[in-house]
């Protein structure tokens, strides 16, 4: 079932990398799901964590042309962007997640998401940072 799946898309962040096959098997599992944008968000963060940014960027651009709503993909597509330099579109997305989490900070992103106490969710908030995002209150 999809749900023994999942988990270890994400757990290897831990060590810094990701594992997008598991989040491909959980997609074989249920092509039809009408939550497949959260799978793909999932491809897109653990290919985030293996540093593909390019590879993260299409799966976070598949799961945003199916829900623009989804603020995960959206950060994650903000997060791949300002990782390929791409600055001004990176702070379109962060303009797009401030509206979906309007109370969103890098010290509440460090504090509250689970990959923050790694190395690889430190890079995140400085690539948050890096496209907008508030630094908020330590």
């Amino acid at each position: 079932p999809v749900h023994t799946v999942l988990p270890r898309a994400w757990s290897p962040l831990a060590a810094g990398r990701g594992n997008p096959a598991c989040a491909s098997r959980a997609r074989s599992l249920s092509p039809l799901d009408p939550h497949s944008y959260f799978f793909d968000t999932l491809s897109a963060t653990a290919f985030l964590a293996n540093r593909d940014h390019s590879k993260a960027l299409a799966f976070a651009d598949r799961s945003y042309r199916a829900n623009r709503r989804h603020a995960s993909t959206v950060r994650v597509r903000a997060i791949a962007l300002q990782c390929l330099d791409r600055g001004d579109e990176a702070r379109e997305a962060k303009d797009e997640l401030m509206l979906l989490q309007p109370s969103l900070t890098i010290s509440g992103y460090l504090k509250d998401h689970a990959a923050a106490q790694f190395p690889i969710g430190r890079e995140w908030a400085s690539a948050l940072a890096a496209a907008g995002v508030p630094k908020g209150s330590e």
